[in-house]
């Protein structure tokens, strides 16, 4: 659990390059009022320091032991979340799918990839299990994965995103929308810092998440199309083999 705690408190560090809204002004907010954040919609983080990053456009250190908000920067303003839509794909597809099921990788589902992005190397016909997909998606960051998934839970990639959307409401997830299941840039797929927190401290109650959240490497076995895989994360925070890796 030590390691699933300092995993959400580094994956919700979030470096994103694009915002459209400026810092949340906390600046307005009496501090002999409010003192700390025992929640993540509390108005002041635990830190005083307006600022303590040059690069990122939002940033929230939450510790999910404590309930405490320790730091946090513009955790409301629009952002582009990227992969970490992989996030709440992957909660969808565990809160709606078999982990056994077994899924048919099919031609519409791949017509949507973007050729150049991340792929698992999926191929038409191919038979994987849910939980297979879900690797690929979580620890390969595959963009073909994910509109398997999609396809798989939802029926089709809208009905799916109109499930991310749904979920992420229900969450309280105010400043989030979704376009598509894999998170390459759309205008109208964005998030906040503070959601991005709020899905997580939601998704790593469950084993299965967790598991898949903190892979390393996963071998994907041998399909009707394909030999068995190796696939490995590109996390440098996770990977063993990065040199910019957190953890000893």
């Amino acid at each position: 659990m030590k390691k699933i705690r300092a995993l959400c408190l580094l994956f919700s560090l979030l470096l994103t390059a694009l915002c459209v809204a400026p810092a949340a002004a906390a600046e307005s907010v009496d501090k002999s009022v409010v003192s700390g954040c025992h929640s993540v919609d509390a108005a002041l983080s635990l830190s005083d320091e307006a600022k303590l990053t040059e690069t990122a456009k939002a940033a929230i250190i939450y510790e999910l032991g404590s309930d405490t908000m320790i730091y946090a920067y513009n955790p409301d303003g629009r952002i582009y979340p990227a992969s970490m839509v992989k996030l709440m794909t992957a909660l969808v597809a565990l809160e709606n799918g078999n982990l056994d099921d077994k899924v048919l990788v099919t031609k519409r589902a791949l017509s949507n990839w973007v050729p150049g992005s991340v792929s698992a190397g999926l191929e038409a016909g191919e038979e994987l299990t849910l939980r297979d997909l879900l690797y690929c998606l979580m620890t390969a960051s595959a963009n073909d994965a994910a509109l398997v998934i999609a396809e798989h839970i939802g029926g089709t990639q809208d009905t799916f995103v109109k499930m991310l959307n749904e979920k992420a409401a229900a969450l309280g997830c105010t400043g989030t929308a979704y376009t598509n299941a894999h998170g390459l840039h759309d205008e109208g797929t964005y998030t906040t810092a503070r959601d991005i927190c709020r899905i997580l401290d939601h998704a790593l109650d469950i084993p299965e998440f967790q598991e898949m959240f903190c892979a390393e490497h996963y071998t994907v076995p041998a399909t009707n199309k394909q030999e068995a895989r190796e696939i490995y994360t590109s996390n440098h925070m996770m990977s063993r083999h990065s040199e910019k890796r957190y953890f000893d």
